[in-house]
């Protein structure tokens, strides 16, 4: 059993996380994805809720707040993408070579789940569209929808203007363009190192979205975390900071 969703962790009005606890929760996400995506495997669901955090009291931050501990849930919708995983899980007796010469690249109807974090890529034109998609990469994908987790942890807000989830009309209008994406990303987000990691995740474009390895890397370089934990602290919430190796 675990104590929260990140939903309810990182959205609490009455206790957010501290900026060390954001950034500690950002690192392990993009590490357990890089982790799923090594493994041949892409999840397709990701979001708030899929999410579970614990806390660890025994390890406590830089600014002396626990350790929240990440858990990937719900791989109900998953595929693997790569050859050998498909042909050795396949509940399929056989599957067909033009599929397997397509992988990593999937054929997918729309995507109806969670519409806030879907690309332009994934998302359904209307609530009744099923027509299947061109070929996507499940884990581009999978990047996109922790691009929007990854803002609603460190902001604490719902993303792209508060567009409600059944708002497929602004959801495809606001995403539908790298320019767009660009464009509501420096209305929407205070400091130039936050943008910049949404914008490797957040793009129209799969070809140029990061991987979750690139992102990991990027991550633990020194100056990236000095920097986002700066902005995360001028967003306010949290407890009193302390940030001696940081500085």
């Amino acid at each position: 059993r675990y104590e929260y969703t990140l939903k309810a962790y990182a959205t609490n009005a009455r206790r957010h996380p501290s900026p060390c606890q954001k950034l500690c929760l950002i690192q392990d996400m993009v590490t357990a994805m890089a982790e799923i995506h090594s493994a041949g495997l892409a999840h397709r669901d990701l979001s708030e809720v899929n999410i579970m955090v614990d806390e660890d009291p025994t390890q406590p931050l830089e600014d002396q707040s626990p350790r929240p501990v990440v858990r990937v849930i719900d791989f109900g919708k998953s595929v693997f993408v790569g050859a050998e995983e498909v042909q050795q899980w396949s509940m399929q007796e056989s599957i067909p070579k033009d599929e397997l010469d397509l992988l990593p690249l999937v054929v997918l109807p729309p995507d109806h789940g969670y519409k806030l974090y879907r690309s332009i890529l994934t998302l359904p034109k209307t609530k009744h569209d099923h027509t299947p998609l061109p070929p996507v990469d499940p884990r581009s994908e999978d990047v996109y929808s922790l691009g929007v987790l990854i803002w609603r942890t460190f902001s604490g807000k719902s993303p792209w203007n508060g567009a409600i989830e059944d708002d497929l009309k602004t959801i495809r209008y606001l995403v539908a363009s790298d320019a767009q994406i660009k464009f509501q990303l420096e209305k929407e987000v205070q400091g130039e190192f936050s943008r910049a990691l949404l914008l490797k995740c957040l793009t129209a474009n799969p070809n140029t979205r990061w991987s979750c390895e690139q992102l990991k890397a990027w991550l633990e370089q020194p100056e990236v975390g000095r920097e986002l934990l700066r902005e995360f602290e001028a967003l306010g919430g949290g407890r009193k900071k302390l940030r001696k190796s940081f500085d």
